[in-house]
């Protein structure tokens, strides 16, 4: 094919929206859209070039796949290889293990299908992924394995049919995706079905043939341009994509790439030498930017700032450059022993990678890599469930026998604990005392759910679930007279500052689920929601172990009681409307974690509090246990 400067150019605007969009600077709200741009470049490059060898008869699969081989695979596998170098360093052992499972899926090209199964694309614990990017890769060479098969078939029908087909094809792809949207929206994201559509349409643009005037050409080239930028700039991880919204993006794309001409503004734009050069190197520059961001969230214990992005953005391109020239450029070339060497060297290299990620995860992250202190400290990070199950699972308890029991289990419960994770995240150290003390409690917990009577909790994803599970739960616990004692264990700060309600809704649903209780001559002892810290302990004590330095945190990052007092002021108006309540007790969190001005988040052996932000590690479930236990003393 002829050589086009401005389709280089295109890529630059793509890859610069992504990488800009990733290092989290707002105006490119909605750079992840340069992704859907680069399907369709692919897919008029790649239909391009095979009907053009369809038609002189020198289309050869095998010399298409090794193409596509040499264009993908060894910059992938060099970036993927040092990437592990500085894993293994700096990642936590959950991390190494997680990021091993990401290599096998990339080596699979299937890495797609692998990011769908864990989380949403947007989700903000991505940020430290190094190879949640390759989505898109697996993506393209699951279409580049079917399309020219498909091609193929369709091309001894005629390009009129095959153009027909192509486009049903488009049509079908494009309502997938816009039903998808909704429905199912991480697959969506993920998954080629619904992602088609924007290849196929680069398809369409090679297949069929326009005649424009040049000044036709210059609005049209011009328009594609705004289209694009009104992609980058103005949706945002709310905007459902792909769907009909991302026709937006990619018909600009397809008008730039239609009309922009070296003739016109936008094509001598694009075409400059330093886009074009851009462009030369995106490929290396997309595959560069995720580990780089990645690792350095991981390596620091603050978050990154604007000025640390723009100077990681810089090594980008300078490792893009050496990855281009070095790497890419040399396996392109025709002499036959370069390219034998190349492929024996890609032999190795994917030989490498499997087995350190089969290693890394058989071994659950190597952990032995880390240092007595670092090891610790990283274990109180790892969330393990509690013996209790999570009651919104499944069928909320309807019968007593289904109730969870701790502590010493051939007693008859005393103690009830209700509430959501914050509750949860106590409940095993709770039992561990009761069983030393010859009692029982039974557990009932639900993520994301306010252990309150007939409470819509509207910020949680499953709120059909916590209404009638509470409910079902805190009946149970009245009927049974054997329990004199409640405890109420939740992030309250969370259902308090709910902006779909105002406090009093709050108010009402405490109130009534107290007196509930109080009437049927129960203690209720209402712990308060944990100083909530400003950084994930864990993990952060844990790179600074790993690092050789102390576990002290700077001031500005720690949280301190007036803090803690100002963001809980909402629930502590609440519960002064309570006081008069007879058997209403309360634990105050703060003079438990927080007696000194700043609220403590070790212990003195370097044992960490909390397993992120909020919840409480097994150490911190033991500071507060005591504290609730007395008010049952006292009762």
């Amino acid at each position: 094919m002829k050589y086009r400067s401005e389709i280089d150019g295109l890529r630059a605007l793509s890859v610069l929206s992504v990488i800009f969009f990733h290092a989290g600077f707002s105006s490119f709200s909605g750079g992840y859209v340069g992704v859907d741009v680069f399907f369709m470049i692919s897919g008029y490059l790649i239909t391009s070039i095979i009907t053009r060898e369809l038609n002189s008869g020198a289309f050869s699969l095998k010399h298409f796949y090794e193409r596509r081989a040499k264009r993908i695979l060894p910059a992938l596998f060099f970036v993927v290889t040092v990437t592990c170098f500085f894993s293994w360093q700096w990642m936590l052992p959950k991390q190494l293990e997680d990021f091993c499972k990401s290599i096998l899926s990339v080596l699979l090209f299937s890495s797609n299908v692998f990011f769908w199964q864990q989380s949403g694309y947007f989700s903000a614990s991505n940020g430290e992924k190094p190879l949640i990017h390759t989505w898109s890769l697996s993506l393209e060479e699951q279409f580049y394995f079917l399309f020219p098969l498909v091609l193929i078939w369709l091309w001894r029908f005629g390009q009129k049919k095959t153009l027909k087909v192509i486009a049903a094809l488009s049509i079908l792809s494009l309502g997938l995706a816009q039903w998808g949207a909704t429905a199912k929206p991480v697959a969506t994201f993920y998954l080629l079905p619904t992602r088609a559509w924007e290849l196929l349409m680069g398809s369409l643009l090679a297949l069929v043939s326009f005649q424009v005037s040049e000044k036709k050409e210059k609005w049209l080239a011009a328009l594609g341009l705004v289209l694009i930028g009104l992609g980058v700039f103005t949706f945002s991880d709310q905007t459902p994509d792909p769907s009909i919204l991302t026709l937006i993006p990619t018909l600009g794309a397809c008008l730039v790439i239609l009309a922009a001409k070296p003739s016109n503004f936008v094509g001598r734009l694009l075409g400059t030498p330093f886009l074009a050069g851009i462009g030369l190197l995106s490929y290396s520059a997309y595959l560069w930017h995720q580990p780089i961001f990645s690792l350095a969230r991981i390596r620091s214990v603050t978050p990154l700032e604007a000025p640390q992005f723009l100077a990681l953005i810089v090594l980008v391109f300078v490792l893009a450059a050496f990855t281009w020239r070095f790497v890419e450029s040399p396996l392109r070339r025709k002499n036959l022993k370069v390219r034998n060497q190349g492929f024996a060297l890609l032999a190795g290299f994917s030989f490498i990678l499997f087995v350190f990620s089969i290693g890394g995860v058989w071994k659950q992250g190597l952990p032995s890599r880390l240092s007595e202190k670092a090891l610790k400290l990283a274990s109180a990070s790892v969330y393990y469930p509690p013996q209790c199950p999570d009651i919104s699972d499944g069928d909320a308890p309807t019968e007593a026998d289904s109730i969870c029991i701790i502590g010493d289990k051939s007693k008859k419960p005393t103690l009830a604990i209700l509430g959501d994770s914050h509750a949860g995240a106590m409940t095993d150290v709770l039992g561990e005392v009761l069983a030393k003390q010859g009692r029982a409690a039974v557990s009932l917990w639900a993520w994301s759910c306010a252990p309150l009577l007939d409470f819509e909790i509207h910020q949680a994803p499953k709120n059909d679930k916590c209404k009638p599970a509470m409910n079902s739960a805190i009946q149970q616990v009245l009927k049974d007279d054997s329990i004199k004692n409640v405890v109420l264990v939740s992030f309250w700060t969370h259902y308090v500052n709910d902006s779909h309600q105002n406090n009093e809704v709050f108010e009402s649903a405490l109130k009534r689920t107290a007196q509930a209780l109080i009437e049927k001559n129960k203690k209720v002892i209402f712990v308060k929601t944990v100083p909530e810290q400003k950084t994930n302990i864990a993990e952060t004590l844990t790179k600074k172990a790993m690092m050789g330095g102390d576990l002290a945190l700077s001031i500005k990052h720690q949280i301190d009681r007036n803090a803690y007092i100002s963001k809980n002021k909402s629930l502590q108006e609440v519960l002064s409307s309570l006081e008069t309540f007879p058997g209403f007790k309360v634990v105050n969190t703060e003079d438990v974690f927080c007696k000194e001005t700043l609220c403590k988040y070790i212990d003195e052996n370097g044992n960490a509090f909390y397993r992120d932000t909020n919840h409480l590690s097994s150490w911190g479930a033991k500071e507060i246990v005591p504290a609730i236990l007395q008010h049952l003393i006292k009762g």
